[in-house]
């Protein structure tokens, strides 16, 4: 059931595109010609209206009427049936006014969200100039959010704006938008390259809504509360959101003095000015408004700024620590699922590319999280990086497979490879056994990737050899291992080699070896 009272709360902070009295007809800013709603979904419209004055509305051959409450406040839910091509009509209508939202189609709406990844553009990647970008598709709509004003690069943001920022100006839109050359030169190249896989496959009009920040943090798009939640249940310090700028990474913190430097010289007593980089703030401005429109599912691409920027594996200590993160993204998930009221909602997250920075434990933490949780998988990138840009220009492999993950799990093409899985190990003697169905090489004569360890857990190359149904990995500097890991290094492109037949990568892991005893990750 439809919480109206949560919606009230907040709806009408985001009608970012109106300015409208309170007497006045209006809708919430989500509502814009071309739009697309999820199908087989009931949908909340909500808007303002005279307080105590009718309103009907009317959606394809639905007609709902609502009297506005003292505040001037209306909701209603229409039905919503199956994907269809032709558009319809959402027509709201009082006693003196009527609004019209034109061109709307029903169909798969999806949600990519996360930092700055997420939001690189077409434009500013390896691909804008495919023929597929460049043509008009009326079926396929797409919806950005933008920081403009307060977007978090290298300078000071002036004290009077930070002075109204609120989660009502944090975000623009210019509302939904066809897709064409136009529209998608600025749109999330990942989030593109995932529509065109599922369009090359589905018979149905699909809307894709981008909410990413560049440098955000997992925190940021979860409730402040939540995450004091986090902080008393791993018996850390407790969360104080008054000095929210202590308990962030510390270039995001760094980042977000430097777009406070004003206000911290001139105002120094004063609480924190809202930020992006508040925990909370990007939920509250960008996700909860959105969590009364059905969508499909979620695409995630984030963790850069919640891992180590240098340094060793020991670096993952306070706002690294990895279980804090771990907590974080389980929050996240568990946390959008309850707002949208969708317990199984398809979430697909990016594990990170490679880089030269220590992130195989970040990436580990990502497939365990991903691994445990119902409806939740991930795609393996570590062969997509760039070992020293943080922003690597391929996104069109990325969009891809997250596509093609979401059609195997989601929309059940079985056929449509998902790649390889953890394998199970054995040990025999001083040789594990790594047991994979079927595999190629990315590049040389032998696989690549493999390390041993004895209990002292220090871990040494091991080479691999193909023997009837397995790999035999051994290192002559160990005799009895009992931990193997693959593909665990800063940038694995190089340095581990197996894929399937469609060239997804074996994901990294790590793993605990028993005698003759086959152990999964």
């Amino acid at each position: 059931m439809i919480n109206v009272f949560r919606i009230v709360a907040f709806s009408f902070l985001y009608a970012l595109s109106f300015s409208s009295s309170a007497s006045e007809l209006s809708l919430a800013s989500v509502f814009t010609d071309h739009m697309v709603i999820q199908q087989h979904q009931n949908i909340s419209v909500w808007g303002k209206a005279e307080p105590g004055s009718n309103v009907e509305v009317s959606f394809a051959d639905q007609k709902n009427a609502v009297k506005a409450d003292d505040a001037g406040e209306w909701l209603v839910q229409i039905k919503v049936g199956s994907g269809s091509f032709d558009a319809t009509q959402l027509t709201v209508t009082s006693k003196k006014e009527q609004i019209t939202i034109d061109d709307i189609l029903i169909g798969d709406v999806w949600l990519v969200s996360g930092q700055s990844n997420m939001r690189m553009s077409l434009k500013e990647t390896d691909s804008a100039s495919l023929p597929e970008f460049a043509r008009e598709r009326t079926h396929v709509r797409l919806l950005d959010y933008t920081l403009d004003k307060y977007y978090p690069s290298g300078r000071t943001f002036s004290i009077d704006s930070l002075r109204t920022l609120d989660s009502e100006n944090l975000f623009n839109t210019e509302g939904w938008q066809i897709s064409n050359s136009r529209t998608n030169a600025t749109f999330s190249a990942v989030g593109l390259h995932f529509m065109n896989r599922l369009d090359s496959e589905l018979s149905v009009p699909i809307g894709i809504i981008n909410v990413s920040v560049g440098g955000a943090l997992t925190e940021n798009f979860i409730s402040s509360e939540l995450l004091g939640d986090i902080h008393k249940r791993l018996n850390l310090k407790d969360y104080n959101q008054e000095k929210w700028i202590d308990f962030i990474p510390p270039w995001c913190a760094e980042r977000a003095k430097e777009n406070l430097k004003g206000w911290l010289q001139h105002n120094s007593q004063e609480p924190l000015p809202h930020h992006p980089y508040e925990p909370g703030f990007i939920y509250e401005a960008g996700i909860e408004p959105l969590t009364t429109l059905p969508i499909k599912g979620v695409v995630w691409y984030q963790g850069e700024s919640n891992a180590p920027l240098s340094g060793k594996e020991t670096d993952y200590k306070g706002p690294f620590d990895i279980e804090l993160s771990a907590a974080k993204l389980e929050t996240l998930i568990f946390s959008w699922r309850e707002a949208w009221g969708e317990r199984d909602m398809p979430f697909y997250i990016v594990q990170l590319p490679g880089l030269n920075r220590p992130w195989a434990p970040y990436r580990n933490m990502q497939q365990n999280v991903a691994n445990e949780t119902h409806e939740v998988s991930y795609i393996v990138t570590y062969d997509l990086g760039d070992s020293k840009d943080v922003h690597p220009k391929n996104k069109s492999q990325v969009g891809e497979r997250l596509a093609d993950m979401a059609l195997n799990r989601t929309y059940g093409f079985e056929q449509i490879s998902i790649g390889p899985v953890i394998p199970p190990v054995e040990r025999v003697g001083s040789v594990v056994r790594v047991f994979i169905d079927k595999f190629e090489l990315r590049f040389g004569s032998q696989p690549e990737g493999f390390e041993l360890a004895e209990d002292d857990g220090v871990f040494h190359p091991a080479k691999a050899v193909v023997e009837n149904d397995w790999l035999s990995v051994s290192s002559s500097e160990i005799s009895e291992p009992k931990l193997i890991r693959y593909a665990w290094f800063d940038d694995p492109k190089l340095k581990a080699n197996i894929v399937d037949e469609s060239a997804w990568p074996l994901p990294p892991f790590k793993t605990k070896i028993e005698p003759m005893s086959l152990t999964n990750n």
